[in-house]
């Protein structure tokens, strides 16, 4: 059984080792055991930067939507979803974000 300070400690550290396709696949791992829940921000934030570096669009609006249920998203948050979005093509999603963004106060970052 894993814990969530396990979970964390690999979900961070494989992102800062730029180990992004294993970070997934360690989510996929971690998903196994239903009764752990992920309701760290930081944890869905790695898990999303690393969805948008290992274009694996196909996961970013979940890991969007259980990062904003944990709380307002970082504006690095903002600019992964912003990123996703450009590469889907999706515009409006990217209007909806900086719409969001500004509505909450989060600082647009280069």
């Amino acid at each position: 059984k894993i814990g969530l300070g396990l979970a964390a400690s690999a979900t961070k550290l494989c992102t800062s080792k730029q180990y992004y396709k294993e970070c997934l696949l360690i989510y996929d791992f971690i998903r196994q055991d239903e009764s752990l829940v992920l309701d760290e921000r930081s944890i869905w934030s790695c898990l999303l930067f690393c969805a948008v570096e290992a274009r694996a669009y196909t996961r970013c609006p979940g890991f969007w939507k259980q990062m904003q249920a944990c709380g307002t998203p970082y504006n690095k948050d903002y600019g992964n979803m912003i990123r996703y979005a450009s590469n889907q093509r999706e515009w409006q999603l990217t209007l909806t974000l900086i719409a969001e963004m500004r509505e909450r106060g989060v600082e647009v970052d280069n």
